[in-house]
């Protein structure tokens, strides 16, 4: 298997454990006498979106709201962020948020290989799009039983060699 196919495998099953785990319900499960915040508190996601990093690629769809933000160095070096979010209720379609994500992203330069688009149905959207050393992901879903959009957006960064002084 080839470098950018063990790179891609590796994007799809991170992929899925994404999906899996990052649209939920907002609440701290660690154990003591900290108090439980919901995803719905206003102050919360306003806090949470000024973390996003100011290189992140991936701007938040109009509506939504910031409920958790994750920062990973991976075995292989590559550092992946996530920003999970919400949209609840939404009248878009997966596909209308799929389109936004990948017009957006083409016009700042980003390739999007069509080898890379194949989960692609009407409960499941994913864009894949990349960069130079940058990997970027779009992943949109409907939470089931809710009338809740979830968009989760991955940024796969494979550091470059340090600039020399």
């Amino acid at each position: 298997m080839s470098e950018r196919e063990g790179m891609k495998h590796g994007i799809v099953a991170i992929c899925l454990g994404l999906v899996v785990s990052g649209c939920s319900a907002g609440t701290d499960n660690r154990p003591g006498p900290e108090k439980t915040e919901k995803a719905g508190d206003n102050k919360r996601t306003q806090d949470l979106a000024k973390q996003i990093p100011a290189d992140f690629p991936l701007a938040l769809y109009p509506g939504a709201k910031v409920i958790n933000i994750s920062k990973d160095n991976l075995p292989t070096g590559t550092i992946q962020t996530n920003v999970y979010t919400e949209v609840e209720p939404i009248g878009d379609s997966l596909p209308t948020i799929g389109t936004y994500y990948a017009e957006k992203l083409k016009a700042a330069g980003w390739k999007i290989d069509e080898r890379d688009q194949q989960l692609q149905t009407n409960d499941f959207y994913q864009v894949i799009a990349r960069k130079g050393n940058d990997v970027v992901q779009i992943n949109a879903h409907k939470r089931e039983g809710a009338t809740i959009t979830c968009i989760d957006l991955t940024r796969f960064e494979k550091p470059g060699p340090a600039p020399v002084p």
